[in-house]
């Protein structure tokens, strides 16, 4: 472990950089996996809070307690949940976490809520969201027209990589062509036979840090799937698997790295076989060469700043340069500290 500490004779403008403290605009739990204690009927499932439309909705019955819970495919840092109730509403409950859907930890404890919408800030992390209600509003059972999840930006490029990459698929139906799926027309698309397995794969030209794939289905999507990489087109690693989706739009945050990206389908949601009018794939900058551990400054008596930081890891790491700035924005240099175990400065 490395620690520098540095005393310059200037007081620095430090930013929270609160974009830091912000919650992402998707929706994690679109179209995702769902689960409730009771159903008041069979046409209001607990998917029906998930589907992205505020116009359907799961409820209970009419007693307590009651949840329902969601399953994001993955864990997730997470820092908000937004539910849109309809008129019966949950005046006590809590929102739980948990990786495995056996443990579950509570983030957030609401109680005497009378609204039909409740944004909840937390933090935490899992892989299923829960929301347990404890004590009803009306005589009613629980009634959600929409719940949704959301994290932390993730920092993905806008650039989509698979727009106009070579693509190769496993079928195709007659004029409903592989290159349908990233010409960046929403009004094309790729189709497939109607049979299952069935893949889509795309050449990104070189390996990329991927975090998000974002497939745009038609009416023929995929009930369950997965997301696999890979360098050579030949060895695949799956990055992420879905099951039981509902939804025509996944976008969806992975991690991986690789030069090809497919989407193979496992089983079909229709008779028809599998169809798609986008897949875009999204990436993120190689991480900074550093583990950075802790970063500390100290207001010295108005006459300077003392900066303290401590790194576990250092690869090809030449020199750090200190920066200060008067509006947060322009930021001029006025240090530099050498990099633990790399070569010497130029």
């Amino acid at each position: 472990m490395r620690m520098t500490m540095l005393c310059l004779s200037v007081l620095l403008l430090f930013n929270s950089l609160s974009s830091f403290g912000q919650c992402d605009t998707v929706d994690l739990a679109l179209g995702r996996p769902a689960s409730a204690s009771s159903l008041e009927n069979s046409v209001e499932p607990a998917s029906l809070a998930f589907d992205g439309d505020t116009t359907t909705r799961w409820s209970s019955i009419s007693s307590d307690p009651q949840t329902i819970a969601v399953d994001l495919g993955a864990v997730h840092q997470l820092c908000k949940v937004t539910l849109f109730w309809e008129a019966a509403y949950g005046k006590d409950f809590t929102i739980e976490l948990s990786d495995d859907s056996v443990t579950w930890s509570p983030v957030a404890n609401i109680t005497g809520n009378s609204a039909l919408k409740d944004t909840i800030t937390f933090t935490g992390s899992g892989r299923y969201v829960r929301l347990v209600g404890t004590a009803r509003g009306t005589g009613f059972g629980y009634s959600l027209y929409e719940f949704q999840v959301f994290g932390p930006p993730t920092f993905c490029n806008t650039v989509n990589l698979a727009m106009g990459q070579p693509v190769v698929v496993s079928s195709t139906q007659a004029g409903l062509v592989a290159e349908n799926a990233v010409d960046g027309d929403m009004t094309t698309r790729w189709g497939s036979d109607e049979s299952d397995p069935q893949f889509i794969y795309v050449d990104l030209g070189s390996v990329r840090n991927i975090c998000q794939v974002a497939i745009y289905w038609e009416a023929a999507y995929a009930a369950s799937y997965t997301i696999d990489v890979s360098n050579d087109h030949l060895s695949w690693t799956t990055i992420a698997t879905f099951s039981s989706n509902a939804a025509k739009t996944n976008i969806l945050y992975v991690s991986g790295t690789g030069r090809y990206l497919r989407v193979n389908g496992l089983t079909r949601a229709t008779a028809y076989g599998y169809s798609i009018y986008e897949l875009q794939v999204r990436d993120q900058n190689t991480p900074l060469p550093i583990t950075l551990v802790d970063f500390r400054a100290t207001n010295e008596g108005n006459q300077y700043s003392l900066l303290e930081w401590t790194t576990d890891m250092e690869t090809n790491n030449r020199y750090f340069d200190i920066e200060r700035s008067a509006n947060g924005s322009g930021y001029t240099a006025i240090g530099r500290v050498a990099g633990a175990g790399t070569p010497p400065l130029l």
